[in-house]
């Protein structure tokens, strides 16, 4: 291929993966595992890897397309460097590569987002193809503006995930509100240089419809951000044009802002704040909403997980396994209640849990970097508008991180304004020098990249996706039919990692659902496949030893099972005991104590453990009425009256017919 062409075709090719890219968070595959993150994540990572390979033939044949320093790559790469060597010596390094289906945020997907970084910096290098990537972000916001609306007024093609709160093709309502509000400013951004009236007007729409849609969302964050971002930026503006007006306007503003919430905090028990559910969300923004304390709780929680491991912290997605080291049980309070958090619910905390000081400080260094290059200067006007309303977007972002955490929708978007700062900041390329035909070296480069680039995509991305659609092809089509499931498993785990906890828990749930269906005596195709299902969560606890959900489903599937043998019962106890030595804050593992407990007929012992789990929280009803049935069957009365009264006043319907089943006693049935 002629050099002019190759270059053409890569630049091509590039810029269409690119684009792609960019509408990646409208991909919803309902076959698939967490279909509104798994699929959009593998089809992120194989068009940047194409890209890449791509991207290099163009490097090599034209050098003008070779990156500069930049500022942005050098602090990237850094916090990318110690993400690993965090990772490497943190508490489960194959977790904090692979992350799990559900977040699909690991080290392998964060070095993606570098490598989208590399190719944003390194192929677009004027102004009018920057505008062009970002009407096209808006662009895609508006498609996803039009799925959220379908969803808000019952639309035969929006998918309907339940709940009142509008999520979007997103999946969540929180997550959504973060995409709405790049939206919101980037729209604002274009409008600045906008000459035509027709697409101020598009813009102008845009905005409207988004500031709707973001409080249909109900994320309290989300418009605090959204705010408190637009305030400074109307501020700075009319701080730099020196209008007494337009400053005396924004203090009127934020007296009005500010007395409206106190008026709403004090009608809070109102009819027209309570019928309102954004305004009864914001009227509880208090330190006695159960969000709000459990968000504190959890962040103390990785404050002392970040002491614990004050350098490089715990490894990049260990969030969960920090958190069950630290847990508090003050967490615990809804009926029900079951607080397995994998996330801070506040990206400084996420960041300082996971790769310590070192990594929090890069992180950090990344953003100021950004704001300081967005400063307001002498230029423009449209220019200092322009700059000041990217300035107000990174405050508003950070504040909603506060609250919530990244996902593969934010991040995407994220790096492509960092990579647009960089662009601002230096945008002039070098000129383009004279193409040397090399030929010898293209073949040699390809026959070293292509290759690479297939092995990189089968094990990064295939595989992961092959042991997802067998693990729903297993409790979807095949469920009815437990030797089919067994022979899906088995594919499955020749794609996927023992740590890989999610597919394990799909067959222990699967396991144990059909034990309790089938009783006392399984049929031989159901202990074929309980033993099994035992090595399987034996294999992942062996490779991820801190995961202490995986003990305690072990712990359940061996009392599921203890039909088909009675050691399994020694086998429950033993794994449960693991659970504790793991997680001896966690009222569950107690729990869990005092049902093998009463299962072996050990009703002192029972009362033991569930007072200790009483102990850890005395204000958690469920622990109350396990003490209760405990009592009962020891015989004592007064105990179980007592504590059964408690569990009642605390908010447990004590006498409600599906309680009888909490325990999953045969004796109560």
């Amino acid at each position: 291929m002629h050099p002019n062409r190759l270059n053409e075709f890569c630049l091509r090719l590039i810029t269409a993966s690119i684009f792609l890219i960019l509408f990646t968070p409208l991909l919803i595959v309902n076959h698939s595992l967490f279909p509104f993150i798994f699929p959009r994540t593998i089809l992120f990572r194989v068009l940047v890897e194409i890209s890449l390979v791509a991207y290099a033939f163009l490097a090599v044949r034209d050098p003008s397309y070779r990156l500069r320093r930049s500022p942005m790559l050098l602090i990237f790469g850094a916090f990318l460097i110690v993400m690993i060597i965090a990772s490497a010596v943190g508490v489960n390094p194959h977790h904090s590569w692979w992350s799990s289906f559900e977040r699909s945020e690991g080290i392998l997907t964060w070095i993606h987002l570098f490598g989208f970084a590399v190719l944003l910096l390194g192929v677009f290098r004027k102004q009018a193809e920057w505008h062009t990537l970002l009407k096209l972000s808006i662009l895609a916001g508006f498609l996803q503006s039009l799925y959220a609306l379908g969803e808000l007024f019952h639309l035969h093609f929006a998918l309907d995930i339940g709940g009142e709160r509008i999520s979007g093709s997103i999946g969540n309502a929180s997550f959504l509100a973060t995409y709405l509000i790049f939206m919101i400013f980037i729209a604002a951004y274009l409008m600045v240089y906008e000459t035509k009236k027709s697409m101020q007007a598009w813009y102008a729409l845009t905005i409207s419809i988004n500031l709707v849609l973001l409080w249909g969302t109900e994320t309290r964050g989300a418009v605090l951000a959204l705010i408190i971002g637009g305030m400074i930026t109307v501020s700075i503006l009319a701080i730099r044009q020196r209008k007494k007006m337009a400053i005396g306007t924004i203090v009127a503003v934020l007296v009005l802002l500010i007395g409206s919430y106190c008026t709403l905090v004090a009608n809070r028990q109102a009819s027209w704040v309570t019928n309102n559910a954004m305004l009864s969300r914001i009227a509880t923004i208090t330190t006695f909403d159960i969000t709000t304390q459990n968000r504190i709780i959890v962040w103390a929680a990785g404050a002392r997980a970040i002491a614990e491991r004050p350098l490089l912290g715990w490894g990049w997605e260990n969030f969960a396994v920090a958190f069950n080291a630290h847990f508090d049980p003050a967490i615990t309070r809804d009926i029900g209640s079951n607080p397995w958090y994998d996330r801070a619910h506040n990206m400084i905390v996420e960041v300082g849990v996971a790769t310590g000081m070192a990594g929090l400080i890069l992180y950090l260094a990344l953003f100021v970097w950004a704001v300081v290059s967005l400063v307001p200067r002498r230029k423009r006007e449209e220019e200092t508008t322009g700059t000041t309303i990217l300035l107000g977007l990174l405050i508003a972002y950070a504040i909603q991180n506060l609250f919530v955490f990244d996902t593969i929708n934010s991040l995407i978007v994220i790096v492509l304004l960092l990579a647009f700062i960089q662009f601002r900041v230096m945008p002039v390329a070098p000129a383009a020098p004279r193409i040397k035909k090399k030929p010898l070296d293209l073949r040699v480069l390809a026959a070293v990249l292509i290759p690479l680039m297939l092995v990189v995509m089968y094990w990064i991305n295939v595989r992961p996706a092959i042991a997802s659609f067998y693990i729903l092809k297993a409790v979807s089509s095949d469920k009815e039919h437990i030797p089919a499931v067994q022979e899906d498993f088995a594919t499955v785990f020749q794609f996927s990692h023992p740590a890989d906890y999610e597919a394990r828990y799909a067959l222990e749930q699967y396991t144990r659902n059909r034990l309790v269906a089938e009783g006392s005596n399984p049929s031989p195709e159901l202990r074929t496949l309980t033993t099994f299902t035992i090595k399987a969560m034996q294999d992942c606890i062996a490779a991820s030893p801190t995961t202490v959900q995986s003990y305690i489903l072990l712990s359940e599937l061996y009392l599921a099972a203890n039909s088909i043998d009675s050691t399994y019962m020694t086998a429950a106890v033993t794994t449960a005991q693991e659970a504790l030595q793991q997680a001896p804050q966690r009222y569950q593992v107690y729990t869990l104590l005092g049902r093998l407990a009463i299962q072996q007929g050990n009703a002192s012992q029972a009362i033991d453990y569930f007072s200790q789990a009483i102990a850890l929280n005395p204000a958690f009803a469920e622990s109350h009425w396990n003490l209760a049935v405990a009592y009962i069957l020891s015989g004592n009365e007064t105990a179980a009256s007592t504590e059964l009264d408690e569990a009642e006043r605390l908010g447990f319907a004590v006498y409600d017919e599906k309680n009888l089943d909490k325990l999953r006693l045969p004796f109560l049935d």
